[in-house]
């Protein structure tokens, strides 16, 4: 009798709702959070299919540890995920482990040391007062892009503060919320669907990748031509230099690089931020207990590092609405046995794992849908909650990241009340990463 490759997968159960051909996802569409938080009351791992791709989720905070820490070496980061290195293939959060990665993130971590973060902190600042300053009481916002533009406008400046880098500003903004919007049903779609004309966020998706890829290149080029300093990321970048062997990037791996570092790093501040200020608008106490830290620590314009340490309240805050509007879904394939809890998984099998759900999960986030900062006042251990991914593939701007929101947060927040527009019902995107449909915000002074 041959031999089963699959060993012990056997045994996994696999999710209620599977239709022929197209799997779960119908389930998926329909209510993928739902979808997603429900898979850990069929086990730790559960069977999902992707119309014929069986992925097997993870369901539980240990599991998903061993996957992302303990036996990451048995892992890339998955067929699934893997089908975005179209947009860009020689980038940290794309690439899969092994020296290549370990080289970029060596040449890429003096772009995120504290001296670093404290000059972009700077301009983050700068760039959240004079939005604040824009406004006025009475004033009708669409309050996620206000705070889009904001994140944009501060990592575009960050990243090019030359004249060609703003000249291109308004584009990348553009492209980066088509390619935010449209990525993560451009990765579940299977291949044999995705040039059917009914699947259009691939089309929006696509094009979107191409002018963004051609807009970096104009840029990274325009750099190497003029050879000059201007104190800014794409400069940094160009200039790193591997200390063993003198190398550094090429100029499509620095361009990589800068359109991952925006997609990753503008999607998820921007809709860190709304989430906040969504959450703040249905919760009147904690919003004023956050205006009373926010009276005490900061007493001049500018919000430095001594402040930010003493903003505990406003990281609960922080930390609760990234718990609970989290990635939905990550991807890793097996490269090499692994043990999960006596499961043997063999090679060539597909993982996943939802961190939404994780953060979700009631055993260690009771009455996990309410949104209460005040839980943090003792943290969770602190592989329950990962927003920005854990061991070697951890997001290497995570500093850079929490700073951009904490600065925008205090900074709105000490000036401005949100309140929400009466006739707008607030729904999550499932997205890369979730973000509100629409945040309509009528302002009044505090």
């Amino acid at each position: 009798m041959p031999t089963d490759p699959h060993g012990d997968l056997r045994s996994v159960p696999r999710a209620p709702g599977r239709l022929p051909a197209l799997g779960h996802l119908p389930s998926l569409f329909r209510d993928p959070l739902a979808f997603l938080d429900s898979l850990r009351t069929h086990g730790p791992v559960v069977r999902v299919e992707l119309g014929t791709l069986p992925v097997y989720f993870v369901t539980t905070a240990d599991l998903v540890r061993e996957v992302m820490v303990a036996q990451a070496r048995s892992v890339t980061k998955g067929r699934l995920f893997g089908r975005l290195s179209l947009l860009a293939e020689q980038s940290l959060p794309v690439m899969d482990g092994g020296e290549v990665h370990r080289r970029h993130r060596r040449l890429m971590q003096p772009l995120f040391t504290p001296a670093r973060v404290a000059d972009y902190a700077q301009v983050m600042g700068r760039r959240a007062r004079e939005l604040a300053n824009r406004w006025t009481t009475g004033d009708h916002i669409l309050l996620d892009h206000e705070v889009a533009d904001l994140v944009m406008g501060t990592s575009i400046e960050t990243m090019f503060r030359s004249s060609i880098g703003q000249r291109v500003a308004a584009g990348l903004c553009r492209d980066t919320r088509i390619i935010s919007k449209n990525a993560l049903l451009r990765t579940v779609c299977p291949p044999a669907l995705e040039r059917l004309p009914l699947i259009p966020a691939v089309r929006r998706f696509d094009a979107a990748a191409a002018r963004m890829k051609a807009v970096v290149d104009e840029v990274v080029a325009a750099y190497r031509s003029d050879g000059a300093d201007h104190n800014d990321l794409l400069s940094t970048l160009l200039a790193a230099r591997d200390v063993d062997t003198g190398a550094g990037l090429s100029d499509a791996e620095v361009r990589d690089e800068l359109v991952m570092m925006l997609l990753a790093g503008g999607e998820t501040c921007s809709a860190a931020t709304s989430w906040v200020f969504h959450e703040l608008g249905r919760a009147p106490r904690t919003r004023k207990r956050l205006g009373d830290e926010l009276d005490t620590v900061i007493t001049t314009p500018e919000i430095g590092h001594r402040e930010l340490e003493r903003l505990e309240y406003t990281a609960w805050v922080v930390d609760e609405a990234q718990r609970l509007h989290s990635v939905p879904v990550l991807t890793r394939h097996t490269v090499a046995p692994l043990d999960l809890g006596g499961l043997r998984i063999p090679p060539g099998t597909e993982l996943g794992l939802s961190l939404h759900a994780l953060h979700h999960d009631p055993h260690t986030f009771p009455d996990p849908a309410r949104f209460l900062p005040e839980r943090w006042r003792i943290p969770p251990p602190r592989h329950t909650f990962v927003p920005f991914g854990a061991g070697g593939r951890k997001c290497i701007g995570d500093t850079f990241g929490r700073t951009q929101v904490l600065i925008a947060v205090a900074t709105l927040a000490a000036r401005w009340r949100f309140q929400p527009a009466p006739d707008h019902r607030v729904r999550e995107v499932f997205a890369t990463v979730p973000r509100p449909d629409r945040l309509p915000m009528v302002l009044a002074e505090r």
